[in-house]
């Protein structure tokens, strides 16, 4: 068993409760990260900005531009 279908696997298993506590404990996470980090940032923000504009304006394209709807995993 290869890793993409044991992550398939896991992530089908969760249920709406599991990945709402993920989302909530990731955001707290970065949170933390955050706070003992932003004077780094705040230095170095263009580092930041410049892949974050580059990877969410490709993430956008592809959103937009998308054909069909399909799921990739159905092939496997």
């Amino acid at each position: 068993m290869d890793i993409i279908r044991w992550a398939h696997d896991r992530a089908q298993a969760m249920t709406l409760w599991d990945i709402g506590v993920l989302k909530v404990s990731a955001a707290l996470f970065g949170i933390v990260v955050g706070a003992y980090t932003a004077p780094f940032v705040l230095r170095n923000v263009w580092w930041f900005v410049v892949p974050l504009v580059v990877l969410g304006g490709r993430s956008g394209y592809r959103w937009f531009t998308a054909e069909g709807g399909g799921s990739h995993l159905a092939e496997m």
